[in-house]
């Protein structure tokens, strides 16, 4: 089934509806990815456009370990930052003192500019990409609330600032940084870090550990919005009862001490039989009961409660992971198709008499029939996974019970439905019909046997 376009002949993509899935209710869309029909579509999909996924994960990861390397072996390696009186000198302002350091690498310059370029080249590739993806969106918005998304600008504007001090060199080979820069490099290799976790998330193999690590720290962070009016009492009040305690006085950077005292790290002798410890501990008897509150209902009751909430319903983990790992994988999987059949790629490719390879890039298993998309996925059966077999089967099996009719109305509850809803049942019918070939197709095989 080669699916052209009635005007242009252009090639249809196959990835708009599924991808039209990731916005309906959670359950329904569960219902449509999680189908084996749908999945055995996802992963001759994955077959036919992975080696395009894999340059572009690879490129970027070149790119974040590219500018770690850059950062390493200028801000640690040749030029460290040393602090002491020398290093203070007078900014252009003549107001403020700010902290800088000097450093000659005339041994290192060619590397160093070798390595510069490479990185802005890349930096700006990836800029233009991201530009692509925006005028190309058809929800801006959308767009600027991915987080990943946010992370490539900001580090993006962290390459060039970061990078300012090797671009500047002069005839005297003096690289001059300032502390900021410092600063701005730490947080950008941290940054640069966790973006390589993102792409490697984007792996099918590897995506499902890396999204239930995000799930656990979304638990956390719901968790420590919950109760941070408890920590942040207990901040104040030890700052109150120990105000000579410099890890307690310090505020509000005590609270990172409140939060390292919760896992258990309450270095009791050193608050109360210091050398010291009459001295800085003006209530002595306030402080030690506060401290027992403090073990008992932070350290021992809210962190097992932490831990429990956030780790315990592994499997619930796994199978909410494996869910939002066929969204990651529905949603690249568009991206890259609407780069290949957009209108500009497909008329180059035209002109230069080319177009046909973009034909291997098409599963051909998504249709449209009197307005209504169909799934129709043609394979052998070879190329169905076997862990999938039963599920097709239990599928054409139960196709007219009285459960597969009122699938969707027990879901949604009576409600009214919106059009994208309703598209998802007749989808999910012809999945099912599908599933019946399907397993006629296996009935074969055993037949064969």
């Amino acid at each position: 089934m080669q699916k052209l376009e009635e005007k242009g002949g252009f090639y249809l993509p196959e990835m708009n509806w599924l991808s039209r899935c990731l916005s309906v209710s959670h359950q329904n869309q569960k219902k449509i990815l999680m189908h084996p029909v749908v999945q055995v579509f996802l992963l001759l999909k994955w077959k036919k456009i992975s080696a395009l996924l894999w340059l572009s994960i690879l490129y970027h990861i070149i790119w974040l370990m590219l500018y770690t390397y850059f950062n390493v072996d200028v801000y640690l390696i040749h030029c460290p930052f040393r602090f002491h009186k020398d290093n203070r000198t007078t900014s252009h302002d003549n107001t403020n003192q700010e902290l800088i350091a000097s450093c000659d690498v005339r041994n290192h310059y060619t590397h160093l500019s070798a390595l510069l370029w490479l990185l802005y080249t890349i930096t700006v590739s990836i800029v233009f990409k991201e530009i692509y993806e925006i005028s190309t969106s058809n929800n801006v918005t959308q767009y600027f609330l991915k987080l990943e998304n946010i992370g490539q600008w900001i580090l993006a504007g962290i390459v060039f600032l970061t990078s300012v001090p090797v671009f500047q060199v002069d005839n005297s080979y003096e690289v001059q940084i300032y502390d900021w820069q410092y600063q701005a490099s730490s947080f950008g290799i941290l940054l640069a870090c966790f973006l390589i976790l993102n792409q490697i998330g984007k792996i099918p193999s590897f995506g499902r550990y890396v999204l239930i690590l995000a799930t656990v720290i979304r638990s956390f962070s719901m968790f420590m919005v919950t109760f941070a009016s408890i920590l942040i009492a207990f901040m104040l009040s030890f700052h109150i009862l120990m105000p000579e305690k410099d890890e307690f006085s310090d505020f509000p950077w005590n609270f990172v001490k409140i939060l390292v005292m919760m896992t258990g790290e309450i270095n009791h002798d050193d608050v109360f039989h210091s050398k010291l410890g009459n001295l800085q501990l003006p209530f002595p008897i306030s402080t030690k009961l506060l401290f027992a509150i403090f073990v008992a209902l932070v350290t021992i009751v809210l962190f097992n409660l932490l831990i429990g909430l956030t780790v315990s319903d592994i499997q619930g983990l796994q199978t909410g992971a494996r869910l939002s790992s066929l969204s990651v994988q529905v949603e690249e999987m568009h991206l890259m198709e609407a780069f290949l059949l957009s209108d500009r790629v497909q008329r180059l490719l035209k002109a230069l008499g080319k177009h046909g390879l973009l034909q291997y890039f098409l599963v051909n298993g998504l249709d449209f029939e009197n307005g209504k998309m169909k799934m129709d996925v043609d394979v052998r059966i070879d190329e169905i996974p076997k862990h999938l077999h039963d599920d097709i089967r239990r599928l054409s099996k139960n196709f007219y019970s009285e459960t597969d009719d009122n699938e969707y109305d027990e879901c949604d509850g009576g409600t009214e439905e919106s059009e994208d809803e309703i598209n998802l049942k007749d989808f999910s019918i012809s999945c099912i019909q599908n599933a019946i070939k399907l397993n006629n197709k296996l009935n074969v095989v055993l037949d064969k046997h």
